[in-house]
């Protein structure tokens, strides 16, 4: 995901209104290492899954 975010800001993209909830998924799929051949959609899942509350889908 690091390497996801460096290409893309190299890109001129840049990621302003969102960099806590990027710094929170990152630290998921570290934690979650089987997640890394699996396509983003399924990260996200897993992700949202991980804890429902009412702001974590956000």
């Amino acid at each position: 995901m690091a390497e996801h975010v460096t290409l893309m800001r190299n890109r001129g993209y840049k990621y302003t209104t969102q960099p806590v909830w990027l710094l929170r998924f990152d630290r998921f799929l570290q934690l979650n290492p089987a997640l890394q051949d699996e396509p983003i959609g399924v990260m996200l899942e897993h992700w949202a899954a991980a804890k429902a509350t009412r702001n974590h889908p956000a």
